[in-house]
């Protein structure tokens, strides 16, 4: 492949990565009253509706996905560049790709409504007082947050391997006035008992390593 071949790539998924941030920005300024320039809003705006063959932006809560979905592949793409010999593994500390990822995941709250709507159940369970949720893998929080936001009857339990995360998830829950809803808890899935008792359980499988899972399920089930 000759150079101006490379280059020719690279312009083309340029345009694609610009394309996102720039769906992502207007998100933002359509949910959060953020100041704009107005040409630039118009812009945004314009590109907003070609992606989308028109419509709406989304509200603010099903916004948060979307730009964090933006977020950590803009920034684990920039991450990529800079460190290309990087191992893989999951080490990463960097606390706004933290944040973003966290909030990428808070859309399965509304999974699990439409679940629970297919599941008799299940709904039944989301919706009743004193019901119990485990949010394994939960990271910076924010999906087990989504779940106490989605279903008020519930306490959710949010727990992680990862201390750098769930110590940010800690953050967030407090700064969500929720600490009376949600805990956050230093466990290692694999170690989970039927001595503690949930109504359901949330097990983030592309996430977990193969070996993992042969334990998380039947401890999960346990639970």
């Amino acid at each position: 492949m000759e150079a101006h071949e490379t280059m020719a790539a690279a312009v083309r998924l340029g345009a694609a990565a610009d394309t996102l941030a720039a769906l992502a920005a207007f998100v933002r300024l359509d949910t959060e009253d953020i100041p704009a320039d107005p040409a630039v809003r118009e812009l945004l705006s314009k590109i907003f509706e070609l992606v989308l063959g028109g419509g709406q932006a989304p509200d603010a809560a099903s916004a948060a996905p979307v730009v964090g979905l933006a977020r950590t592949f803009l920034r684990q793409a920039a991450e990529l560049v800079e460190n290309p010999g990087r191992s893989g593994g999951w080490d990463q500390v960097d606390v706004p790709l933290l944040q973003s990822m966290g909030r990428l995941s808070m859309a399965i709250s509304g999974a699990l409504g439409t679940a629970g709507q297919l599941l008799p159940d299940l709904g039944r369970r989301l919706h009743a007082d004193g019901g119990r949720f485990l949010d394994v893998g939960t990271g910076t929080g924010w999906l087990a947050i989504a779940i106490a936001r989605a279903f008020p009857e519930v306490e959710v339990v949010g727990i992680d391997i990862f201390e750098p995360a769930a110590e940010l998830a800690r953050v967030n829950v407090h700064s969500e006035g929720l600490d009376d809803r949600v805990q956050i808890r230093l466990v290692d899935v694999t170690a989970l008992t039927g001595d503690e008792r949930f109504d359901a359980i949330w097990l983030p499988l592309p996430f977990l390593p193969k070996d993992v899972v042969h334990q998380a399920l039947p401890a999960a089930i346990a639970a």
